[in-house]
């Protein structure tokens, strides 16, 4: 059976970097919340695709203006659930019940209840739901991230396991990386 971990931590604790070294050892998909949101973005700006997953890239202004794309993304994202609160949340939900038939899932922006709500129910279907929390010292919350532990120690408890990583150096996230694996 397929699982899902669910990798959290303040914005550069070094999710994707864990990520990327859990992909090298196990089948996994990595699964962005965020995608949809920045495919939309990289369309109506005319960005190249991938350019907001480069986080010095997010940070440039938006032309003319004192606005980053970083700053657009986080008030689209406060927005948007206004209207429809699963608006960026269908099309991901649909994406990971594809990947788990086949692959492990590694999730690494979850960043809103509704997002959890989502997981939670993946987990009431049985599905393994694995929570990992990454420290990272001198990294401090973002707006963005104001939720973030209060969403993985709801999943901790309703998952009853979870993890912690402390990444002092790449070499932290390789060995987290093994035995999350194994």
């Amino acid at each position: 059976m397929s699982s899902i971990y669910v990798l959290m931590g303040y914005s550069g604790a070094g999710k994707d970097t864990l990520c990327r070294e859990m992909q090298k050892l196990i089948r996994a998909a990595n699964v962005k919340w965020s995608r949809p949101m920045k495919d939309m973005f990289e369309m109506v700006y005319d960005l190249p695709a991938g350019f907001l997953d480069d986080p010095e890239k997010r940070l440039e202004k938006l032309p003319g203006t004192d606005i980053s794309y970083l700053d657009v993304m986080v008030k689209a994202f406060e927005f948007f659930p206004q209207i429809d609160p699963h608006m960026m949340t269908r099309k991901v939900t649909k994406l990971i019940k594809q990947m788990l038939m086949s692959r492990t899932v590694i999730l690494t922006d979850t960043r809103n209840f509704t997002e959890m709500y989502v997981i939670l129910k993946f987990l009431d279907e049985g599905i393994e739901v694995i929570p990992v929390w990454i420290n990272r010292p001198g990294i401090t919350a973002m707006k963005s991230d104001e939720y973030q532990r209060e969403i993985f120690d709801s999943l901790w408890v309703r998952s009853n396991r979870g993890f912690f990583v402390s990444n002092h150096t790449t070499e932290d996230l390789k060995v987290a990386a093994e035995e999350l694996a194994s």
